[in-house]
């Protein structure tokens, strides 16, 4: 008997779900029922009430009574952070999944999870592809952000996170030896980007990660999680960086502050530039002949401004400043000149110049923050529609942009290269440092 028992312990291991809850007893029920009707059965599952002043404490009693794999656990209010902490001290599991109370599970999720890290040794962590949804499941939404990680994961969770990356702690199957030996606990000093750190923390420990290309993790969007306090978001991403930071290499860390200042303008402080069109009418271009539009430099998004004139104005050229103040690449997508008559016309590429200093593949890399298309146009003009995408980027990767385009070049250029472009680096800098202080 004994025996048959250890074989099924070793073929379906326990799996521990630790499920904080803060004042969300609501969702609760929703969430922990989500577990229990796991395909896998062999499930623990702990709610860790973190100080809750609603009706968590007799909800979770409810659920206790009903079936004995759910257990319960209070501390006084100390954070997201600490909750899992203490979720994941009490528990017994092989393998750990956390789960948010407001957050639900696909019915196959850990089955099938559990058996791709037991069929193979080398998997670390499995994380799944999950949904949006509102008040049920028939009101789901793909996600927003990519969820792919190349083969230098800790790249992508440095430079790619809340821009390109985003990855749920709830879509992942984690190891428990991984957190004990390799990781350690989440960083109770964040009551918010403790994830990010975590998703760090774990590529720099070496961790490998398995994607599993299914929609079996369900994220929740409502009123509480969609109007947090930017204020409040950017600090605790500062702090995020900072505690990050300290973990890597000085040539890595120098980059990763350099990016995530750029994202922090971008993202949380709404930083917005000005787009110019400045019209040459004979006297060459000057603020007389000026439209302006704000708009906000977010990475590789498409823009489209449009320029309206008073008058059906008789132009020689006209100039485009995309970016007043930034480092930036730059598409254009189309250029459409409209006459007072209502007459349209698509101005082809050949009449566009620029001061950038390379032109590849569509995009012009500007070294100068300053960036300006000079358009050859003698005519009558009353509107002018521009559709662009521009991508603000540092000194870094303006060099291995010129670097990649000079595949031939011999060392000595390359050295050369990377001196003119620490020129810029300072300029870059103090760009920065003067929006965002």
């Amino acid at each position: 008997m004994r025996k048959g028992f250890e074989e099924k312990m070793s073929t379906n291991p326990l799996v521990s779900v630790i499920i904080p809850c803060f004042n969300y007893s609501r969702f609760l029920e929703e969430a922990v029922e989500s577990v229990l009707a796991q395909s896998y059965e062999n499930i623990e599952c702990l709610i860790v009430d973190d100080g809750s002043t609603d009706d968590t404490k007799i909800v979770s009693k409810r659920l206790v009574d009903k079936d004995t794999r759910v257990k319960y656990f209070y501390q006084v209010n100390r954070g997201l952070p600490a909750a899992r902490n203490m979720g994941f001290l009490e528990s017994q599991g092989k393998y750990i999944q956390f789960l948010d109370a407001d957050d639900l599970l696909h019915p196959k999720k850990i089955a099938v999870q559990v058996r791709l890290l037991e069929d193979d040794p080398k998997i670390d962590v499995s994380y799944t592809d999950y949904l949006f949804f509102a008040s049920d499941l028939n009101s789901t939404q793909n996600r927003s952000m990519g969820l792919g990680l190349s083969e230098k994961p800790l790249d992508d969770f440095l430079f790619k996170w809340e821009r390109e990356l985003s990855i749920p702690i709830h879509t992942a199957l984690f190891k428990r030896s991984l957190i004990e030996i390799k990781v350690g606990p989440f960083n109770e000093s964040l009551r918010a980007k403790e994830d990010w750190v975590f998703w760090v923390e774990l590529a720099v420990s070496g961790s490998t990660f398995h994607y599993l290309d299914k929609q079996y993790s369900y994220y929740r969007k409502h009123a509480q999680n969609q109007t947090a306090d930017v204020k409040e978001m950017c600090i605790y991403f500062m702090k995020a960086v900072y505690a990050i930071s300290s973990s890597l290499a000085p040539d890595l860390q120098e980059q990763f502050i350099d990016e995530s200042l750029l994202h922090v303008e971008t993202a949380y402080l709404g930083v917005s530039h000005q787009a110019s069109l400045f019209f040459d009418l004979g006297d060459g271009f000057n603020e007389t002949n000026r439209i302006s539009e704000i708009l906000r430099p977010e990475r590789a998004k498409e823009s489209k401004v449009c320029f309206i004139l008073n008058k059906d104005l008789h132009t020689k050229k006209f100039r485009f400043d995309p970016a007043e103040g930034w480092l930036c690449k730059v598409w254009i997508n189309e250029i459409v000149i409209e006459s007072a008559m209502g007459k349209k016309e698509i101005l082809s590429k050949t009449f566009i110049t620029a001061n950038s200093c390379l032109e590849k593949e569509g995009y012009y890399l500007f070294l100068t923050t300053d960036p300006q298309f000079i358009i050859d146009f003698p005519g009558n003009i009353k509107q002018v529609n521009i559709s662009f995408r521009l991508e603000v980027i540092n000194h870094r990767q303006i060099e291995a942009e010129i670097l990649k385009s000079c595949s031939n070049c011999s060392n000595k250029q390359g050295f050369k290269i990377s001196k003119v472009t620490k020129r810029f680096k300072k300029i870059f800098k103090k760009v920065l440092k003067s929006s965002l202080w």
